[in-house]
């Protein structure tokens, strides 16, 4: 039989498959996958459903997020500096994140590495400005972050997202830059805020040298303006 004929074949096939049968088609298919066929596939079915109802909200599955964990870390173990797909991961993140999935998109933003806009390249195919960080994504990873959290685990859930872009840059004062005072607990949240920011301060002074000035300075002053009302 040849290509043509089997692609009729298959056609014909699927003609007869009615939309309760070719979801449990597709749904059987899914774990046979590769990684890379399972994103394209998962892609292709999110725009496919975003089209037919704009109002739909995507968000991955506890299994996806769980296989989504497991490539970053093995390209972390491996030491790889590039991870295949990673747009698709960061959409889901965000996908999750829009859906109010705090928890599944906290997990994706913290097993990718930091997000980047990458530059065009010049008529030489070399890149005249380096990438800058993706500051929308990395909001959404700290907001994420705080909102997954239980109250008395939020200051740390929020230093991890925020410590992590300090070799590339931060915020002066990202309890405003994020509008954390519009969001549940914030009041009670500020002190054990402070406190740990205190913590992290002192070891930081210790580890660097004296004429840098750590981020935990600079958001320890707010903080402190924050709660003194000054």
């Amino acid at each position: 039989m040849g290509k043509t004929q089997k692609g009729a074949v298959t056609d014909n096939a699927l003609e007869t498959l009615d939309a309760k049968q070719l979801r449990a088609l597709v749904r059987a298919l899914m774990p046979k996958l590769d990684d890379k066929t399972s994103a394209w596939l998962n892609k292709k079915l999110i725009d496919s459903a975003l089209k037919n109802d704009p109002n739909w909200m995507p968000c991955p599955s506890a299994r996806r997020v769980d296989q989504i964990e497991a490539i970053c870390a093995a390209a972390k173990q491996n030491k790889k500096d590039y991870i295949e797909d990673i747009d698709v991961y960061f959409q889901e993140a965000v996908y999750a994140y829009q859906a109010e999935n705090y928890q599944a998109a906290s997990r994706i933003f913290t097993a990718l590495p930091v997000p980047f806009i990458p530059s065009e390249p010049n008529k030489y195919g070399t890149y005249d400005e380096p990438a800058e960080i993706d500051w929308d994504l990395c909001e959404m990873h700290a907001l994420s972050n705080y909102l997954a959290s239980a109250p008395n685990d939020r200051p740390q859930s929020l230093y991890s997202a925020l410590n992590s872009l300090a070799e590339f840059g931060y915020v002066d004062s990202p309890l405003m830059a994020l509008d954390l005072e519009e969001l549940p607990g914030f009041d009670d949240f500020l002190v054990p805020w402070r406190d740990l920011l205190i913590e992290r301060l002192a070891a930081a002074n210790q580890a660097k040298a004296i004429d840098e000035t750590p981020p935990e300075q600079h958001w320890l002053a707010e903080v402190v303006s924050l709660i003194t009302g000054r």
